[in-house]
């Protein structure tokens, strides 16, 4: 009680205690407070205990609002909370931090977080990083999924596999791939046929069955189907001329080691050289029709039993022509080889 009524200056103190000007502001400033304090104290002690204050009720809602209640609608029609991928960065960056790194097959695996709904924490959204870690169910492929591959167009893939003709470092495998793609977009279009004579591809086919002559034969019949293909197109006989060529053609129907298909189709491109005089003279000067004849004793392939006899009869069929063929053994070779081609190689050499 002594302390309260020094403070009202009800009694005076023993003694007085001089301070600066500053010290003296402050010390007063703090006593009138204190006094107040001091005086509501003795107001209370003398009337009694102050009322508490009446705890705030509630505004009373308007008589004509009811209460809305969400239904499954418009539960699923409300937005969803977007988070700013900063505050995601911001989490998985604390996240693993604080968690200690699983290693998986040498490499680095955050750990998965429970995160917990509450009023003060967002829970995370369904494609937040967090939860789109890389699973450790033994199920699931180590290695990642191949991307599908894109289609292009066939214009596309010619401008892709034409300069792969003048390339020959690759081996026999990719150039037969690349040319069996060829004769597949070219075997009815002759605009791309003109676009790869025009770009010198006959030249190079030459040159690959030349290069790859020793290679498995399998392997060179992509290559020689391809300039089968091209030499339909007239303006592909024009490039027939070269001496490369015609070294190319020779040594694969020279060589024992030769499958009857591939000579089949060697018959092939000659049954079109015949469409030009200069060439089948070439083939009869060049004593090509005597290596026919040894390949149909020595082969059995139907195939090449048809297109050769087919061949012998249409250098036949020019009377200039028809002594040279006569004396390579053009009629003994027709006795054993397609019936119906055969019997018209006799007839038009014995007539």
């Amino acid at each position: 009680m002594s302390f309260f009524a020094r403070l009202i200056r009800q009694e005076e103190p023993a003694a007085r205690v001089n301070l600066d000007a500053a010290h003296t502001l402050y010390f007063d400033s703090t006593l009138q407070r204190w006094r107040e304090r001091g005086t509501e104290h003795l107001e209370d002690l003398n009337h009694g205990p102050r009322r508490k204050p009446e705890p705030l009720q509630p505004e009373p809602e308007p008589a004509g609002k009811a209460v809305e209640e969400k239904t499954v609608i418009d539960e699923l029609m409300t937005p969803p909370r977007v988070y700013s991928t900063h505050v995601l960065d911001l989490r998985d960056r604390a996240e693993k931090l604080k968690s200690p790194k699983v290693t998986r097959n040498g490499a680095a695996v955050p750990s998965l977080v429970d995160v917990h709904a509450c009023d003060d924490v967002a829970t995370e959204p369904p494609n937040s990083p967090i939860f789109t870690e890389v699973s450790d169910h033994s199920d699931i492929p180590e290695s990642p999924l191949e991307a599908p591959a894109l289609t292009r167009s066939e214009d596309e893939q010619m401008s892709l596999l034409l300069p792969t003709l003048t390339e020959f470092s690759s081996g026999i495998k990719v150039y037969a791939q690349a040319c069996a793609a060829l004769e597949k977009l070219t075997f009815d279009d002759a605009k791309r046929q003109a676009m790869i004579i025009h770009s010198g591809g006959v030249q190079d086919l030459f040159y690959a069955l030349e290069r790859f002559q020793d290679e498995d034969p399998v392997q060179q019949l992509p290559l020689l189907e391809l300039l089968w293909s091209l030499t339909f197109n007239a303006s592909a006989l024009d490039c027939l001329l070269d001496a490369n060529g015609w070294r190319s053609l020779e040594s694969i129907l020279r060589s024992t080691k030769s499958a009857g298909r591939l000579q089949a189709v060697v018959c092939g491109i000659l049954i079109n050289f015949t469409e030009r005089e200069a060439l089948r003279r070439e083939i009869c000067h060049r004593g090509i029709c005597g290596l026919i004849c040894s390949a149909l004793h020595f082969h059995h392939c139907s195939e090449l039993h048809e297109h050769g006899c087919q061949l012998l009869y249409l250098l036949a069929y020019y009377p200039e022509l028809r002594p040279a063929v006569l004396t390579a053994g053009a009629v003994e070779a027709a006795k054993i080889s397609d019936e119906k081609w055969g019997q018209w190689v006799q007839e038009i050499l014995l007539c």
